[in-house]
């Protein structure tokens, strides 16, 4: 899911995590197939977004 958040900001081009098994990439890799979220949790990850991380991240962007 945090993966697939991320990638919904048009400033990022692309996430790149970390995987140290074959399952682990697979898995990141399946996020970007996943379903578009509920706009109800869209909006609370969002606020949670806002409230606890925007400010330390997002102006590196």
């Amino acid at each position: 899911m945090a993966l697939r958040w991320i990638t919904l900001f048009p400033e990022v081009r692309c996430a790149i995590p970390g995987g140290r098994r074959p399952d682990q990439v697979e898995d990141n890799v399946a996020a970007g197939e996943l379903a578009p979220f509920d706009p109800g949790l869209m909006q609370a990850v969002a606020q949670i977004d806002d409230r606890h991380i925007r400010g330390l991240v997002h102006q590196r962007w």
